[in-house]
């Protein structure tokens, strides 16, 4: 019976036991088996996982939703697009980066190849809010460790890696 339970809450609960079965003898032991981990790039500072975590469609800022600036949208002119190569690229093209892969150490603060992204991420003084995101569909702003790391692949000269 226990079995015949787990099955549709792993396929509806996105491998999670529905709260009240969380106490369940063995959920833990069911959902754990059925579940791949991803791999863990919290806290990494590369381009990859700052966009995946970070600025992605599916991200914490959500700056490639298409109400923003993915899809085919444009708010504000800047254009991320679909992939994570054409959010690097419009990043670019919008003066957000500046990618000097001879960087070296870079002890400028913001480093000057993120600065722009820093500046409309970073909490303004007045309000006590960043510029962007705005809130919308689920996103949040940024934490301050989360826009250090920002500031930490910028240190390195903001690799497309």
């Amino acid at each position: 019976m226990r079995f015949t339970l787990a099955l549709p809450l792993v396929a509806l609960c996105s491998c999670s036991p529905a709260p009240e079965l969380a106490s369940a003898p063995d959920a833990d032991r069911i959902f754990a088996a059925d579940c791949p981990k991803p791999p863990d790039t919290s806290g990494a500072d590369t381009y990859d996982a700052i966009y995946n975590e970070l600025l992605g469609p599916k991200s914490a800022a959500q700056c490639q939703n298409p109400a923003c600036h993915g899809g085919s949208s444009e708010q504000g002119g800047l254009k991320m697009k679909n992939t994570k190569e054409e959010a690097y690229q419009g990043m670019k093209d919008y003066g957000l980066l500046f990618p000097n892969p001879d960087a070296g150490t870079v002890t400028e603060d913001p480093p000057p190849s993120v600065a722009g992204l820093v500046r409309v991420v970073i909490p303004l003084a007045s309000t006590g809010k960043p510029k962007m995101p705005r809130e919308l569909c689920g996103n949040r702003f940024l934490t301050a460790a989360e826009i250090e790391r920002i500031k930490s692949w910028g240190r390195k000269g903001a690799p497309n890696n």
